[in-house]
């Protein structure tokens, strides 16, 4: 683990291990806070990066490049990837030294530099480190499978409260732990998917791609605001009724998702098109339909769409962020569907009348 420049940092000291001529061997790696200035990228170990939302050092988040960097460099990367978000956060308070109540020089808290409106106390940020740093090793090195469901974004650690996380969880690239539907990596994603099915848009205002790179940027104008710009490419779909539908055909033999945990995604609003008039949340419709036409769906408000919340309400450093967040749907509420059989999966915009969102690291995945 490493903290700050200590966070680029453990990434180099398992690029450099690599080049030993006997390497010791890096099994996991967590950055905290971290700068990411050569945007190095490391696979085949665990890892995880926590991002501090009030972050008024590295406040562009810019570790956020580990993960979405690395996500599909190396095909049949056995090691999970994960990011905390890390709500009402600073850079300094994870550590005593650096924090104010230590009364040693140099200690500030950076926080009031980052436009944040509510912010967690030293106390509650570094039970935020206890339960997300301990907790990564614990769980990948010392093999506790009981903190699972802490790392996969399927449960939250009662210890941290009242401060809030989101975890976005890419699973290992392995047939028992992930299929991809749609990784949105490249413009052809947007008309056939991972699984060689079509992708179908139905009553949406625009559905397109976005490489995100400097001179075309996801959001154009806040761009700046974009923690993963230059770099992450994302779908886009905007509708300005409650009749949109993107779907994702899957082509027969490739619907087996009975041995997978949840279908997750990561997504944002886009607060750069002006389209969401004063919703301050939207609420995705996913609709399971399985090989005898049976459907059953599940919206995101049902499962927790804080992802789906609008970037500038003003909240835990949200003012200052454009952040793609995991949301996911637990298979076991897709009820009446053969998830042995599945066709396609929709996306329905039915209960919000407008918006726009992006999206990305569309996917069906299992823990463990």
């Amino acid at each position: 683990m490493g903290h700050s420049r200590g966070g680029e940092g453990v990434v180099w000291n398992k690029i450099v291990d690599e080049e030993r001529d006997e390497p010791f061997g890096v099994d996991a790696v967590l950055a905290l806070a971290p700068v990411d200035f050569t945007r190095a990228t490391i696979n085949e170990a665990t890892f995880a990066v926590v991002l501090p939302t009030c972050d008024g050092d590295v406040s562009d988040l810019q570790g956020v490049h580990f993960f979405d960097d690395s996500r599909y460099l190396v095909p049949g990367d056995p090691s999970p990837k994960h990011t905390v978000t890390a709500f009402g956060a600073n850079h300094n308070f994870f550590n005593t030294v650096w924090s104010p109540s230590s009364g040693l020089p140099g200690s500030f808290d950076d926080g009031e530099y980052a436009s944040c409106w509510a912010r967690i106390t030293e106390r509650q940020q570094r039970r935020v480190g206890v339960a997300y740093i301990s907790g990564f090793f614990r769980r990948y090195l010392g093999g506790d499978m009981t903190l699972d469901r802490r790392w996969t974004g399927a449960a939250t650690p009662r210890s941290i409260a009242p401060a809030r996380t989101h975890v976005s969880y890419l699973a290992p690239d392995t047939v028992t732990h992930r299929v991809d539907v749609d990784r949105f990596t490249d413009s052809s994603d947007v008309s056939v998917n991972e699984l060689g099915g079509a992708v179908v848009a139905d009553g949406l205002t625009s559905y397109g791609w976005c490489a995100n790179k400097r001179r075309s940027p996801c959001m154009g104008d806040l761009s700046w605001r974009d923690i993963h710009h230059p770099g992450l490419s994302q779908g886009a779909l905007g509708w300005s009724n409650r009749l949109g539908r993107l779907t994702f055909e899957i082509p027969e033999g490739r619907g087996n998702v009975s041995g997978f945990d949840a279908f997750q995604f990561r997504a944002t609003m886009d607060p750069n098109r002006g389209a969401d008039h004063g919703i301050q949340r939207q609420d995705l419709v996913v609709v399971l339909v399985d090989a005898n036409g049976d459907r059953a769906k599940v919206a995101a408000s049902e499962v927790g769409n804080e992802a789906l919340a609008h970037p500038f309400d003003g909240r835990e450093g949200l003012s200052t962020h454009i952040i793609l967040n995991q949301v996911r749907f637990p298979l076991d509420l897709f009820e009446d569907v053969n998830l042995g059989a599945i066709t396609a999966v929709e996306l329905r915009t039915s209960r919000t009348k407008t918006g726009v969102i992006n999206i990305a690291d569309v996917a069906f995945s299992r823990g463990g």
